[in-house]
């Protein structure tokens, strides 16, 4: 892509978010193509059996230490084996950068670019569910055709064990959650 092309689609100081994607892409032929429907995500199947191999999770050395059991406070520490040398695919798992209802984020090694990346797993229970696995998927997509200084760009999209990731551009900082608790909710500019 030239470099015309990729300063149409950057965002202006001057427009909001919904301005941004309403502008139409360029070289695209109709407003379809501004952003393509996403799939329909099927409804959860709950007469499944979630027992049956190969999506029995509870016999995975791999969930055990990527998804630990925890308490409910996702800030709580957990006593268990670190995940450090894992291998989804072609990536290196290093730490555990976050956690939350869908899954975690790991800080990993990208073995075939040699790059950091992070890489969000969608948790054992998540992949097991067909809907979950296509809002993910979704996710991906959406996030892959974004082009902006302060949304990571998505390199990869992968299933491994049976466990569905993402990998995202790393960009080293604090997260919102830490910087809330240092100091309190930040104005709307921020």
């Amino acid at each position: 892509m030239g470099s015309d092309s990729k300063s149409e689609r950057s965002m202006t100081e001057q427009e909001s978010l919904p301005e941004f994607f309403a502008r139409p892409v360029p070289d695209a032929e109709g407003p379809e193509t501004i952003i393509s429907p996403l799939e329909p995500i099927p409804a959860p199947d709950s007469n499944r059996d979630k027992g049956s191999a190969p999506g029995n999770f509870a016999r995975s050395s791999i969930w055990n230490r990527l998804f630990p059991p925890t308490t409910e406070d996702p800030e709580a520490p957990d006593d268990t084996a670190s995940p450090s040398g894992m291998k989804l695919e072609h990536f290196v798992i290093r730490e555990r950068i976050g956690r939350g209802g869908m899954g975690a984020v790991f800080r990993a090694i990208d073995t075939r670019l040699d790059r950091v990346v992070a890489l969000k797993v969608l948790s054992p229970g998540q992949s097991r569910d067909a809907g979950s696995v296509k809002r993910f998927q979704n996710e991906a997509k959406s996030a892959a055709r974004l082009d902006h200084e302060n949304i990571s760009r998505v390199f990869y999209i992968g299933e491994d064990q049976g466990l569905n990731f993402i990998a995202f551009e790393y960009v080293k900082g604090t997260n919102v959650r830490e910087i809330i608790q240092s100091r309190g909710i930040l104005p709307a500019a921020e």
